[in-house]
């Protein structure tokens, strides 16, 4: 090497240095916005879920009133056909009810997922280490 080349290669190797920390700070950047869109993403998907939950029992709960409410003020009238589309009614809302728990079921596994087997938020975690110049 010669004495010229000798004085410019801590500089070269500077820049270097100062390009891939520029880099490592845009990748760090770049991973905490990554984590506040998932965060916000799951924030958004529970509280879907805990509203449809809530609008199925609902449903499920006028359903079932109306139906015992139909039962007992028609019982003497209800002939066997009647009484096995009630039959039919409640079978298919107890089916709604547990592919809605399924569904449940399959959203908090793919929460699992991403958020980690411990059910945490995943942590952001970096370093820097920097070789002799």
């Amino acid at each position: 090497m010669t004495e010229e080349e000798r004085k410019k290669r801590p500089s070269d190797i500077q820049q270097l240095f100062g390009s891939a920390n520029e880099c490592s700070n845009d990748k760090v950047l770049l991973a905490i916005q990554t984590y506040g869109l998932f965060d916000k993403q799951i924030s958004r998907l529970e509280n879907d879920l805990a509203g449809f939950e809530g609008e199925i029992n609902e449903k499920a709960l006028s359903i079932r009133k109306s139906e015992e409410a139909q039962v007992k003020s028609n019982r003497s009238h209800h002939s066997t056909h009647e009484t096995r589309s009630l039959l039919i009614i409640n079978l298919m809302d107890k089916k709604a009810q547990r592919m809605c728990k399924q569904q449940e079921k399959r959203i908090k596994e793919k929460q699992k997922v991403i958020l980690g087997k411990n059910n945490l938020r995943p942590k952001l975690s970096f370093s820097i280490k920097l070789g002799a110049i």
